[in-house]
C-alpha cells in the first residue's frame, strides 16, 4: 500500500511540474509578445524607391501594404524576429544599435525601417 501511494505522489508531483513549466513557458512567450520592439506600423523604400508599410500586430500577424501574409513565425528574440513564408523563404526583422532592419530572402536584399506608430 506504502508503495503504491509513493508511486501515485511520485506521478502526481512530476505532473504537477510538467503543467508548472508549460505555464510558466507561456506567460514568458506572452511577455516577450507584448514587449516586442518589432510589433507596430513601419515603412521603407524598396529598390525602385517605391515606398511601402509593414505592420506586425499584437498577435505577431504580419502585413506588407495592409495584406496579412501566411507566415509562421521562426524565431523570436528581443532582437530578432523571422518568419517563413509558405514558399519556405524567411521574412527577418531585426534589431542592431536601436536601427531596425527589414530583409526578405527572394529579394536579397535589407533595407532600414522607420516606425510610423506603435501598436
Amino acid at each position: 500500500m506504502k508503495k503504491k501511494l509513493l508511486i501515485i505522489g511520485a506521478m502526481a508531483s512530476v505532473t504537477t511540474a510538467i503543467v508548472g513549466s508549460v505555464a510558466l513557458r507561456k506567460r514568458k512567450e506572452k511577455g516577450l509578445e507584448q514587449n516586442n520592439p518589432f510589433i507596430g506600423t513601419w515603412t521603407y523604400k524598396n529598390c525602385l524607391k517605391h515606398s511601402k508599410t509593414i505592420t506586425i500586430t499584437n498577435g505577431l500577424e504580419l502585413f506588407i501594404n495592409q495584406v496579412k501574409l501566411d507566415v509562421q513565425i521562426q524565431k523570436e528574440l528581443t532582437d530578432c524576429l523571422v518568419y517563413i513564408d509558405q514558399f519556405g523563404y524567411e521574412i527577418a526583422f531585426e534589431q542592431n544599435n536601436g536601427r531596425f532592419y527589414f530583409s526578405d530572402e527572394t529579394e536579397e536584399t535589407t533595407y532600414e525601417l522607420l516606425k510610423i506608430h506603435a501598436i
